[in-house]
């Protein structure tokens, strides 16, 4: 708030907001119950809104598009939200009914039960043929037995549908990422696993010389040369042929029940299907 600006300023937006709360009086109303106090914040909050509205520098902003969870792609989801809801207010309504419904109460469970067989020939779902009067508690407490029995089956499709719906959107995005990254395999790759591909880049090495003294190796070649020699060593001996002794002669010839051209397609590029698969 800028307070060399007459028109928008802190004092303004408190005068303003004063005015509004003597306006309707707010301080001379009493509160001695809960309904008070939330009847008088709300009042409160509206009031602070219109005085922040006329006083404050403000602009309508497009709210950002927020990406909902992936059930709720899917018309099982609101169906199954709907028997949920159902169960509740027919346990409500069980709680609090003392002798018999009321001809409001019996119309409405009347509307939901059309409503709901509707639902069960959409899915096929298989539950008790019986049409309910609603004429009693028992009635609602066979009804409630119903409605958990499509809320179980209901629930088994959504489970597949959601399962088959998440396999469609995997085998979607990888057909994208293998169109986009075709000509690139590791950004590719980094991009399916969700991991940063390392590389460690050598373009020096320190080199202890004949004498002892540590020589810095710049030359690229040489350099590789080194890294080498470094990894061949480390473990304390040179990587070299070594003749084989003894019994083990016998272990390391091939073996004739093992069929010689087993690998003979090992280095072939995977198949689109085989990369499904594994990934």
């Amino acid at each position: 708030m800028d307070q060399d600006d007459d028109e928008f300023t802190w004092d303004n937006f408190r005068a303003g907001l004063d005015h509004e709360i003597e306006r309707l009086k707010l301080k001379d109303k009493s509160i001695t119950k809960r309904k008070h106090v939330d009847h008088m914040w709300d009042s409160l909050r509206q009031l602070i809104m219109k005085s922040a509205n006329e006083n404050i520098k403000n602009k309508k902003v497009i709210k950002q598009k927020i990406k909902c969870a992936p059930e709720k792609k899917l018309s099982v989801y609101f169906d199954l939200r709907y028997i949920i809801n159902r169960i509740q207010e027919i346990r409500s309504c069980i709680t609090g009914l003392r002798n018999y419904p009321n001809q409001e109460m019996i119309d409405k469970w009347i509307n939901y039960q059309n409503t709901i067989i509707k639902l069960k020939d959409k899915y096929e779902l298989v539950t008790s043929d019986t049409i309910f009067t609603f004429l009693n508690n028992e009635q609602f407490h066979s009804y409630l037995d119903e409605l958990n029995e499509i809320r179980k089956q209901l629930r088994i499709v959504f489970k597949l549908e959601l399962n088959i719906m998440e396999q469609e959107q995997i085998i979607s995005n990888i057909k994208k990422r293998c169109d986009n990254y075709k000509d690139d395999q590791g950004r590719m790759i980094q991009s399916i696993t969700e991991k940063e591909m390392v590389s460690i880049s050598i373009e020096k090495i320190y080199k202890k010389d004949h004498n002892g003294n540590e020589v810095l190796i710049t030359d690229e070649n040489q350099v590789i040369e080194e890294t080498n020699r470094h990894f061949q060593t480390v473990a304390g001996s040179v990587n070299r042929k070594k003749p084989i002794q003894g019994r083990w002669k016998e272990q390391y010839k091939p073996q004739p029940h093992i069929n010689e051209n087993i690998y003979s397609s090992i280095m072939d590029a995977s198949s689109y299907d085989e990369w499904l698969d594994i990934i």
